[in-house]
């Protein structure tokens, strides 16, 4: 899932902006789909190297947009590189829609 901001550049370079946009952007192509995070069965959070404090910075941010006493299953992923050297973390998503 893309993080950039609505003006077209990447947000940041916080990891918790660019969290926040993320889930912003997952909320919004869920709106296009008459769906919302309660749809949201599987999420995977791409990290680009994951240290031992962005868990909390990840579970803050997460909570805000899901229901933490119900969230999806969900996998963290450290890794060495994403697609640009200003991105910090991707997440993707899968939202059962009846």
């Amino acid at each position: 899932m893309c993080r950039w901001g609505e003006d077209g550049r990447i947000a940041g370079p916080s990891l918790e902006d660019q969290l926040e946009r993320v889930f912003l952007n997952l909320k919004r192509t869920l709106r296009a789909a008459d769906a919302d995070f309660s749809n949201v069965a599987r999420m995977t959070i791409y990290i680009r190297n994951l240290s031992s404090t962005d868990l909390a910075i990840i579970r803050t941010v997460r909570d805000r947009h899901i229901d933490h006493r119900r969230p999806p299953a969900s996998a963290l992923i450290g890794v060495a590189e994403l697609y640009d050297p200003g991105v910090r973390v991707e997440i993707d998503a899968i939202a059962a829609i009846a």
